[in-house]
């Protein structure tokens, strides 16, 4: 039932499913309080993690602002776009209202030292 509930909220447009088990509100809004890009992008894979530009700007190291909001994992990531028969540049992206969620694989010896730390 509750498969059949999800699929109908997604037809409406009321919710978006991220990747199997995964859905969002449309507008990624609950109430007044909107979800924050990272937590999107450390449920859409997991494990990751915010790195790069992402964790540069978050941690006050960079005033220029990321288009992108990069995470690197150790898992191998297929994202909807790289499903088509014509795959895109190869990088591992989702497109959720107009924010780019870009992930970068990395061994698992170098998933280490991970802050679990959102404000």
């Amino acid at each position: 039932y509750v498969s059949n509930l999800l699929m109908n909220m997604v037809r409406k447009g009321l919710i978006h499913r991220l990747r199997q088990g995964v859905y969002t509100r449309t507008e990624v809004t609950l109430g007044n309080m909107q979800v924050h890009p990272f937590s999107i992008a450390t449920h859409i894979v997991s494990p990751s993690a915010i790195s790069h530009w992402s964790a540069l700007h978050y941690h006050g190291f960079t005033e220029q602002i990321p288009q992108i909001i990069n995470a690197f994992t150790s898992k191998k990531v297929v994202t909807p776009g790289m499903r088509g028969k014509n795959p895109s540049d190869g990088r591992h992206a989702w497109i959720i209202d107009d924010i780019r969620y870009e992930y970068i694989t990395v061994k698992k010896d170098y998933y280490f030292g991970i802050e679990k730390n959102l404000d």
